[in-house]
C-alpha cells in the first residue's frame, strides 16, 4: 500500500527499467545490510549509481516508511 501511495512507480517498476533501475535490478545489487544506506537514498534522492539520471529526493517520507520501501524491494530477489 506504502508504495501504491508514493510516486515511485514514476520512474521505477519490478521487472524493467524506466527512469531508473527495476525493484528487481535495486535487489539483485544490494542486500539488507544497505538498508539505510537506501532508504536515506530515498529521502534525501541521489545521483550517479545507475547512471546520468538523478533520483529525486522524498523528504516527505519517513525513515520508517522508507525503510519499509526498501525492505519490499529487497525481498524481490527471493
Amino acid at each position: 500500500k506504502l508504495m501504491l501511495s508514493s510516486v515511485c512507480f514514476t520512474c521505477h517498476a519490478i521487472d524493467s527499467r524506466l527512469i531508473g533501475p527495476s525493484y528487481k535490478e535495486l535487489a539483485t545489487k544490494f542486500t539488507e545490510s544497505y538498508l539505510d544506506y537506501l532508504a536515506d537514498n530515498i529521502i534525501q534522492g541521489g545521483y550517479g549509481v545507475w547512471g546520468e539520471s538523478p533520483m529525486s529526493p522524498h523528504p516527505g517520507i519517513a525513515k520508517e516508511e522508507a525503510q519499509l520501501i526498501v525492505n519490499y524491494i529487497l525481498s524481490l530477489k527471493k
